[in-house]
């Protein structure tokens, strides 16, 4: 079989197949992995500095592999397009109305024991610099998942499916690479979130902003536990107030971004007319 997907009528079919996301999925973390491993013999800050870098060359790679997979242009996976500061406010809202919630769930998981103690252990390894674990989890990670997820995945599923069910899929594979159960909450909503927000701007600079956001509202609570791992019983449940607010920012904040868009003639729908409705 050729790079790419052929239709039963020999033409080279546009898009990325269903079975080709998981493999990027599964590749992505490998990659970065392999990366990483040599820098590991000159010591602890070179491996956490490296990190960084291998995250990035893992993107990278995965990204080029969509493109001749999809036979998409990469100016056609990753949009940047025009950063509407409009929606920036309630977009930030909604983020943090959904980081709340998922630090919540987060807590509560972890006196539940979700969150098993080698996997802090494991973070504390592999990011033992404080200073590339905070760069990693609020800027160069979520940087990197929306060029994957909702730029080149996204983009190309749009090319193979309808925009939903490209959503669906692209989110599904960003909640996996998330690899926790307790994870795969925050990971699902704000996959659902984003991938609509990018589909409705055609742009991927508002999924950017956040994602940063979100990450970085998480980050006041739970870098320290990527840093230095702690036991459920350090673990302060979240006051009720706080979840009240969370919730307030989960509900109406999409309703706030989308009624803002709304406002933006000629707002666009779909950045990718999906070449078949399925």
């Amino acid at each position: 079989m050729s790079a790419n997907d052929v239709t039963s009528s020999g033409a080279t079919a546009i898009g990325i197949s269903f079975w080709r996301m998981w493999l990027v999925v599964v590749l992505w973390p490998l990659i970065g992995v392999a990366t990483n491993i040599p820098l590991s013999v000159f010591g602890e800050v070179v491996a956490s500095w490296g990190g960084l870098v291998a995250e990035v060359a893992a993107t990278l790679i995965c990204l080029r592999l969509v493109a001749r997979w999809s036979s998409l242009p990469a100016s056609a996976l990753v949009p940047l397009g025009e950063f509407d500061s409009r929606v920036a406010v309630p977009v930030a809202i909604t983020a943090i109305g959904f980081s709340i919630l998922n630090a919540a769930w987060v807590q509560w998981a972890t006196v539940l024991g979700l969150f098993p103690s080698w996997f802090d252990d494991l973070l504390a390894r592999a990011f033992p610099d404080p200073l590339p674990t905070l760069l990693s989890f609020v800027l160069v990670g979520p940087v990197i998942e929306e060029l994957l997820f909702r730029g080149g995945l996204l983009g190309a599923l749009c090319k193979r499916y309808s925009a939903n069910r490209a959503i669906v899929f692209s989110t599904a594979g960003f909640a996996v690479s998330h690899v926790l159960p307790a994870q795969l909450v925050g990971a699902v909503a704000a996959g659902l979130l984003l991938g609509w927000l990018r589909v409705r701007t055609g742009s991927l600079w508002l999924p950017i902003f956040g994602h940063i956001v979100f990450n970085g509202a998480a980050a006041v609570r739970h870098v320290p536990v990527l840093i230095e791992p702690v036991g459920s019983e350090s673990v302060t449940l979240p006051p009720l107030w706080l979840v009240l607010v969370g919730i307030a920012g989960a509900i109406l904040g999409p309703f706030w971004v989308r009624w803002v868009l709304s406002l933006k003639e000629g707002a666009r729908q779909v950045p990718f007319p999906p070449d078949h409705a399925r």
